[in-house]
C-alpha cells in the first residue's frame, strides 16, 4: 500500500470580483505514493506514516439579515479541519476525516477505504450511514443560525459521494470555500483533490498544503516526515469513530508486515515505459482534453511512480477517475 499526497497548484489569472475578493484557483491532492504539494507549489514526498492533518482553515464570517427594517450584519466563527491516515511502508491515503466545528456545533464526515461510504455525525449523536444521492449535513450557531455546510455530491457515475462541498453564508449568500474531489476502491486507497478559490482564504490554511513552507525544498526530489503536522490524539480524540480507528489499527499492522517482507520496488526504463502506457490510456479515456496539460503531467508522472512501486493498475484507474472529476 501507498499512500500520495499531491497538492498541485492550477492558478488562473488573479481577479478582483464585485465581493472585493481575489480569485485565484489553486488546488491540493493526495495522490498514491505521498507525493505532497503545497497550495503554493511547493513538492516534496512524505516519508512517513500515520495520521496527519492535511487541511485546517479558521476564519470569521459575516452576513446580512434585516432587523427594524434595517440592514445589519450577523458573525460568527468558522473552523474546519482534514485529517488523512496514510498506512504502510509507501503510505497510501486509507482514511479522511472532515471536521467543522463552526459556530459553537460539531459535526463529522469520516470514510475509509474499507469500504469507500461516508458517515456522518453531529455532536455525540451516533454514527449513521451517508446514502442519499445529496446530502447535507448543516452547522448551527447558538442562535440557531445555519453558518457552514458540508453538500455531498455524486458525479460522473461514480458509486459513492465523490465531491464535498463546504460552503459557509457569507456577505453574498452561501459560498463554496474548499471543494474536495475523490476517487476510492474498496480494500485499496482513497485520491484526493482539494480545490481553494478565494486567496484571503488560502493564506489562513494550516497543514500539510499551507503555503509558504519555508523548510520545503523547491526541488522536486525534496523529503519530509511532516512531524509537525501528525495528529499527537488517536483518531477517535479528533472525532472519528471507532470502527474506522480500528480498521486503519489493521492496515497499519498489516502493511508493516508486508514491508519486513519485502523492500520498495524500481523501475527499469522497459518497466517504466509499459507504466506509461497503462496510465496514459486510462487517464485519456476519463476526458483528459477538459483538462490542463500541467494537470495531466502531474497526474501521469505519480501515477507511473506508483505502479513502478508495485500498486498495480488500480492505482492508474484511480487517478482517472479523480483527474474527471476535477473538470465537473
Amino acid at each position: 500500500s501507498t499512500s500520495t499526497t499531491s497538492t498541485s497548484t492550477t492558478s488562473t489569472s488573479t481577479t478582483s470580483t464585485s465581493t472585493g475578493y481575489n480569485i485565484q484557483q489553486s488546488s491540493a491532492e493526495a495522490i498514491g505514493d505521498p507525493h505532497i504539494k503545497t497550495l503554493d507549489g511547493r513538492s516534496y514526498t512524505l516519508v512517513s506514516q500515520g495520521t496527519f492533518l492535511l487541511w485546517h482553515l479558521a476564519m470569521e464570517t459575516e452576513w446580512p439579515f434585516q432587523s427594524g427594517g434595517e440592514s445589519e450584519f450577523k458573525r460568527a466563527p468558522v473552523e474546519w479541519q482534514i485529517y488523512a491516515h496514510y498506512s504502510g511502508h509507501q503510505s497510501f491515503t486509507k482514511g479522511l476525516l472532515l471536521v467543522d466545528i463552526s459556530g459553537g456545533s460539531h459535526k463529522m464526515l469520516e470514510i475509509t477505504s474499507q469500504k469507500c461510504e461516508w458517515r456522518a455525525r453531529k455532536g455525540h449523536q451516533e454514527w449513521i450511514a451517508v446514502k442519499s444521492s445529496d446530502s447535507e449535513l448543516i452547522s448551527l450557531d447558538a442562535a440557531g443560525n445555519d453558518v457552514t455546510t458540508f453538500n455531498l455530491v455524486t458525479t460522473n457515475g461514480a458509486k459513492f459521494h465523490n465531491q464535498v462541498h463546504m460552503n459557509m453564508k457569507t456577505k453574498v449568500g452561501k459560498t463554496d470555500i474548499a471543494v474536495l474531489r475523490l476517487s476510492c476502491r474498496p480494500n485499496h486507497n482513497l485520491n484526493l483533490h482539494l480545490t481553494m478559490e478565494r486567496r484571503s482564504d488560502m493564506k489562513q490554511v494550516e497543514g500539510e498544503v499551507k503555503m509558504a513552507r519555508k523548510a520545503l525544498s523547491t526541488l522536486q526530489t525534496s523529503t519530509s516526515t511532516d512531524s509537525e503536522f501528525k495528529a499527537a490524539k488517536k483518531w477517535q480524540d479528533l472525532g472519528g469513530s471507532d470502527e474506522a480507528a480500528a480498521y486503519l489499527h489493521r492496515v497499519d499492522e498489516l502493511m508493516l508486515i508486508q514491508a519486513d517482507m519485502s523492500k520498495l520496488q524500481e523501475c527499469n526504463s522497459q518497466e517504466e515505459k509499459e507504466f506509461e502506457k497503462t496510465c496514459s490510456k486510462h487517464l485519456r479515456a476519463m476526458g483528459s482534453h477538459a483538462i490542463a496539460e500541467a494537470t495531466f503531467t502531474d497526474f501521469l508522472s505519480d501515477c507511473i511512480y506508483d505502479m513502478c512501486r508495485g500498486a498495480g493498475e488500480t492505482a492508474a484507474e484511480l487517478a482517472a477517475e479523480l483527474l474527471a472529476s476535477t473538470a465537473s
